[in-house]
């Protein structure tokens, strides 16, 4: 279960991490303020679900 867990975990940092660096990407090439605010949004719920789950982790 633990290891199921830290394997999601790692493929859920890896995708966000792509997925906001490719929007921050995106914004610099064709400077639309819209994309840059869904990647900032993007990211905070991706922050705060990575530390829920680095918290799920102990108890389990």
């Amino acid at each position: 279960m633990i290891s199921t867990l830290r394997l999601f975990l790692g493929l859920f940092v890896l995708v966000g991490f792509l997925v906001s660096l490719f929007s921050m990407l995106y914004f610099i090439v064709f400077d639309l303020p819209i994309v840059a605010t869904i990647s900032l949004v993007f990211i905070f719920i991706f922050v705060g679900v990575s530390q829920l789950f680095v918290k799920w982790e102990k108890y389990l």
